[in-house]
């Protein structure tokens, strides 16, 4: 079963995803790969991991469609910042 992200936002009066959000309490790669697999589910265009040490932005170029290979390239992170701001390391 697909996990939903703990936030969803959405085009008013449809069910078109533009937005996914997942917080979580501690840094899990489980967490990072749970919302690749729903943007490309979702054709969700893009989605943010926060977490204690980093939050990671993704988008999704929609240049795959099978949700089991998302890691080909489909879903990419874009960056990777630390909650002061600061620019983490990739």
């Amino acid at each position: 079963m697909l996990s939903r992200p703990d936030i969803v936002v959405a085009k008013p009066e449809s069910s078109e995803v533009l937005l996914a959000v997942e917080v979580e309490c501690i840094a899990a790669q489980a967490s990072a790969d749970g919302l690749r697999e729903y943007t490309v589910r979702q054709n969700c265009p893009a989605g943010i991991l926060v977490s204690p040490e980093t939050i990671l932005f993704l988008t999704n170029r929609y240049t795959e469609f099978r949700p089991l290979n998302w890691a080909d390239g489909s879903v990419r992170h874009v960056g990777i910042v630390r909650p002061d701001g600061r620019q983490a390391p990739n």
